[in-house]
């Protein structure tokens, strides 16, 4: 399918150096590095304010129970109410918007049939097992409008506290995403622009691999373009194995305006996987990165690396490539590395 946009530009908040940034040869999937303060949940959410009702923008720091809030009800179906109420970083009741979307989705679907609609909620909901594999979910007309069942001893489960914060994250993530999706599927929105503000926050590195699986299948399933801004290697490196030549890179930094995504290359795939888990919390965020040339030089420094005299990670490259994983680690390193 077509990228929906190719091309944006957005004004740049003054503080911030004003004028605009641009953002150019955009893919279905943009991975979106900066250090703190570069500004990359301003621009999520300057692009979400662009086009509210094509543009769904999910903040990172995400709380509260699972259950259903009425009052919430005109707020979550709304593509302004949201808006409105994600302005900043934190919603202090995320997750009781989340299970209150659901009734807002069979509210807005009303009586059509199946066939009315082109999906199947149930469909739509069998995706959250790619994260949740040791679940079953169902969502429903009545309240509590879902059933989230543990495989393992059958027990239904209704509240944060019985799961892991991993398992409580990946849920209300998952279940976001998809009841956005479901409400623009009932709209016919041609345009689905998914904005995700560090999805990596509070989850362990191997749940954030499940949940970049889970991204590129929903992509490509449901015709979205994501952004997705992150501290985490491991989340890149996973969407970039999941999504592959769908996926791009870019690099924020505060006094360049031009952003032009960079293709997820074999030397991105191979250092971000190299790094790991999250870069603030990785082997070898506080240990020289040595790249050396030809396999005699990896084995003798293979060994000083492993005698502990040294603490170094040791990269083997071959004559001009070595130059590439340089410039990779510097561009990756300047983004993530305060």
């Amino acid at each position: 399918m077509a990228i929906h946009q190719n091309e944006i530009t957005i004004n740049r908040p003054p503080f911030l150096g004003g004028n605009q940034w641009n953002l150019k040869r955009l893919n279905h999937i943009n991975v979106l590095l900066g250090r703190n303060g570069s500004g990359k949940s301003l621009l999520l959410r300057k692009l979400r304010d662009g086009s509210s009702a094509s543009c769904h923008y999910i903040v990172p720091e995400r709380t509260g129970e699972i259950s259903f809030t009425p009052n919430l009800m005109t707020e979550v179906v709304s593509s302004d109410g949201r808006r409105g109420r994600s302005q900043g970083n934190f919603i202090s009741n995320y997750r009781e918007e989340i299970i209150t979307r659901i009734q807002g989705y069979y509210t807005k679907r009303g009586t059509k049939r199946l066939s009315e609609i082109n999906h199947d909620p149930d469909d739509l909901m069998e995706s959250l097992g790619i994260i949740l594999p040791d679940f079953t979910v169902k969502v429903k007309s009545e309240n509590p409008f879902y059933e989230l069942r543990r495989i393992k001893d059958d027990a239904v489960v209704t509240s944060v506290s019985n799961l892991s914060s991993g398992e409580s994250q990946l849920l209300t993530l998952g279940m976001d995403i998809l009841t956005i999706v479901g409400i623009w599927e009932l709209d016919r929105q041609q345009e689905r622009i998914l904005l995700i503000d560090e999805p990596d926050a509070h989850i362990h590195p191997d749940l954030q691999i499940k949940f970049s699986d889970f991204l590129c299948y929903i992509e490509k399933k449901f015709n979205l373009q994501i952004f997705v801004a992150t501290h985490s290697t491991t989340l890149m490196s996973a969407l970039g194995q999941f999504g592959g030549d769908k996926v791009s890179l870019l690099y924020l930094e505060s006094d360049k305006p031009d952003l032009v995504a960079e293709p997820f290359n074999q030397v991105t795939k191979e250092i971000s996987s190299i790094l790991g888990g999250h870069l603030v919390m990785g082997p070898l965020f506080s240990v020289p990165v040595m790249l050396v040339e030809g396999d005699d030089d990896y084995r003798v420094w293979l060994q000083v690396a492993r005698s502990g005299q040294a603490n170094i990670s040791v990269l083997p490259c071959n004559g001009e490539e070595i130059k590439k994983y340089q410039r990779t680690l510097e561009r990756i390193f300047s983004s993530l590395s305060e």
